[in-house]
């Protein structure tokens, strides 16, 4: 019988390698909808910090990237 296992939990090196990775450009996403690269910025920085604060019910079994944007 196979087993289905889902990890959850959002480790402070994968959520470094995630941030690096796409911080620009999830930046350039959201100035395309707000026309302000500061708002852009800060938008994003808060989708970030509203990610690590709910690291423990991250399934990571899904993209990341899913809970950004």
């Amino acid at each position: 019988m196979e087993q289905n296992i889902i990890m959850t939990g959002l480790d402070e090196q994968t959520f470094e390698t995630l941030f690096k990775k796409d911080f620009k450009g999830l930046c350039l996403f959201a100035f395309s909808y707000v026309k302000d690269y500061d708002a852009a910025q800060d938008i994003v920085e808060d989708s970030f910090i509203k990610l690590w604060e709910k690291r423990e019910m991250i399934d990571l079994s899904k993209s990341v990237k899913t809970y950004l944007t």
